[in-house]
């Protein structure tokens, strides 16, 4: 058989052709990968208190070889530690904002809500979560008239400041 010129036995030319689907030029060619002796590596590795798995998968991942078996691996303190770190990198808002909003009463999710609905940030921070903020924001975003209208459109009156005005203009000097 060609196979065994090669090296190959005929177990693995079945499993490449079978399994693997490989053409049969190929898999009776293509000389099998040797294992690597890693015992002096693994041995350092377990002496530095890294399991055989984690240094396979420090190998998989690109790691060399001096480096997976040596490196020591981080304890909960130092996972904890380094997940904080880049959860502030991660960061979109920066934590003064977020906390200031808290401090206001504005909780996390109202302050993203405002921001994505085009609220500055100031007054995303600072205007405590009420109904009554609304108008504040339709004035800010289409200007003092075209809040006016909305309102008498809404309420079917005038606006009210202006009814205390006119009143005030309109009533007799005693």
């Amino acid at each position: 058989m060609e196979a065994a010129k090669h090296g190959i036995r005929a177990e693995l030319v079945e499993r490449r052709i079978r399994e693997k689907g490989w053409a049969k030029k190929i898999a009776i060619s293509k000389a099998p990968r040797m294992k690597q002796d890693r015992t002096r590596i693994t041995e350092i590795a377990k002496n530095n208190g890294i399991t055989y798995s984690q240094l396979k998968a420090r190998l998989y991942n690109g790691w060399d070889e001096e480096r997976a078996s040596t490196t020591l691996i981080r304890n909960q303190m130092q996972l904890k530690e380094h997940a904080k770190k880049m959860a502030e990198m991660r960061r979109k808002y920066p934590k003064d904002l977020v906390d200031r909003a808290k401090a206001n009463g504005v909780s996390y999710v109202l302050f993203r809500y405002r921001i994505t609905h085009g609220w500055a940030m100031d007054d995303a921070v600072q205007l405590p979560p009420s109904r009554n903020n609304s108008p504040i924001r339709l004035k800010q975003k289409h200007g003092e008239e075209y809040f006016r209208k909305q309102y008498e459109l809404i309420r079917g009156r005038r606006w009210p400041h202006t009814l205390s005005q006119n009143h005030t203009q309109s009533a007799p000097n005693s």
